[in-house]
């Protein structure tokens, strides 16, 4: 407990991940939710490395997850303090000391945050709509993330279920809504009137209803549901925007977020 009149006690916080993942970037944006955050690039070796059974001061730890190539083209701030490497085979092998580094931390991490494909307004945007006081408190249930991606891009490195949505008939032949995205209610329409859809849905819906208690039980912070698409605009945008109400309609906590659209949350 503070003192009469002083502010509430900042949160401890450990962000990491590679160089160029945003572990600087996502601490600064934690503290001014509440968090007393530290930011560990694994450049360099940490005590919490070497001794995880500490770990358990740290009530959320953050593990910010992206590829090496990711990594290696972001080589000033936001993404990185300081210089980068000055070619790619050592951006690779300093992603790769970090990553070994970081091993056992990441292995207890609260929450993983795949920013590979993030700017680093979408990154600060992400951590703000996240509750993470909230979610600390014992016996608080999860937030469920429903977000759309393309395929042919990468699956996010962070989801806990991923659903294909290909198999459902693609609004970009038809040719008065190939320009609208998932978001439009035309697009909406013309997805989720396809019984398939309706199907996979109630399926999704149902698992994760099955296991709120399991996850409220293990005190899980945030559960990933990613919905794919050829492209990560039509159909996987209406699927999760319908989910996420679905959720919503169950009393739960959720956000939509849409990783390839250029207006994504």
């Amino acid at each position: 407990m503070g003192a009469a009149g002083a502010g509430p006690v900042p949160v401890p916080a450990l962000v990491f991940g590679q160089p160029g993942a945003g572990a600087e970037l996502a601490a600064a944006q934690l503290e001014t939710a509440g968090f007393a955050a530290e930011a560990w690039d694994g450049t360099t070796p940490h005590p919490l490395a070497e001794d995880p059974d500490r770990l358990g001061r740290w009530p959320l730890l953050l593990s910010l997850e992206a590829g090496p190539i990711a990594c290696a083209v972001r080589p000033g701030p936001p993404w990185r303090e300081g210089p980068g490497p000055a070619d790619c085979e050592a951006a690779v092998a300093l992603w790769e000391l970090s990553r070994q580094r970081q091993r056992q931390v990441r292995l207890r991490a609260r929450l993983v945050m795949d920013t590979s494909h993030l700017t680093p307004e979408r990154l600060r945007s992400r951590l703000s709509q996240l509750p993470l006081v909230g979610l600390l408190r014992r016996g608080a249930t999860p937030v469920v993330v429903v977000e759309s991606f393309a395929f042919p891009i990468g699956l996010p490195l962070d989801h806990s279920w991923c659903l294909d949505a290909r198999a459902l008939q693609n609004p970009y032949w038809e040719p008065s809504l190939r320009a609208r995205s998932g978001l439009d209610r035309l697009v909406q329409q013309f997805v989720l009137d396809q019984p398939l859809a309706q199907q996979l849905l109630a399926g999704v819906e149902s698992m994760v209803l099955a296991q709120v208690p399991a996850w409220v039980a293990s005190q899980r912070l945030v559960i990933r549901l990613a919905i794919g698409c050829t492209g990560g605009f039509h159909r996987s945008v209406a699927m999760a925007e319908e989910l996420h109400r679905r959720l919503e309609g169950q009393g739960l906590q959720s956000l939509v977020w849409h990783r390839d659209l250029d207006d994504g949350a």
